[in-house]
């Protein structure tokens, strides 16, 4: 995160990277840490993520529900999140609110996995891909010029 207030971009000079989590792994970490969702059978880590149930009509989709700050949003199923929530990349929606289009703006998807097993490869091609160069920042000591490294620190920490 970065903000000064006196930088002026237009959607022309950023391009948003976005990792992206394979669904099935990202529900089953959903089931180990549900943060604010909430869905019936979540806490049954054998069916879980479990998005459909039976009701009294049949089978139908286990809706969830997400608190984000004071309100919820409303979801047809865990997989229905996935897609509402990475959808918002791929997607937006047109004034009236009903029919959806492809996002206005460049953006770089990149699967999360792919960055896991292939660190420096990614981060290369990601780098090629927004007109930069794979470095380092100077405050990086333990770095020999010109080599990748891994970030051991946390990036909650700040800098």
């Amino acid at each position: 995160y970065f903000k000064n207030e006196n930088l002026k971009y237009t959607v022309d000079e950023v391009l948003p990277i976005v990792l992206i989590r394979n669904p099935h792994g990202w529900m089953k970490s959903m089931c180990r840490n549900p943060y604010t969702a909430k869905w019936k059978g979540m806490e049954d880590k054998k069916t879980c993520p479990q998005l459909k149930r039976e009701t009294k009509n049949g089978w139908g989709f286990n809706p969830v529900d997400v608190r984000y700050g004071s309100g919820i949003s409303h979801h047809q199923s865990l997989g229905n999140l996935w897609n509402d929530w990475y959808g918002e990349y791929f997607y937006t929606k047109d004034l009236s609110g009903d029919n959806t289009r492809e996002a206005p703006f460049p953006r770089l998807i990149v699967r999360f996995e792919d960055i896991i097993f292939y660190p420096y490869e990614v981060t290369k091609q990601i780098c090629t891909c927004a007109g930069g160069v794979l470095g380092h920042r100077k405050e990086d000591k333990d770095v020999i010029k010109g080599n990748f490294h891994y970030v051991v620190r946390s990036a909650k920490a700040g800098f």
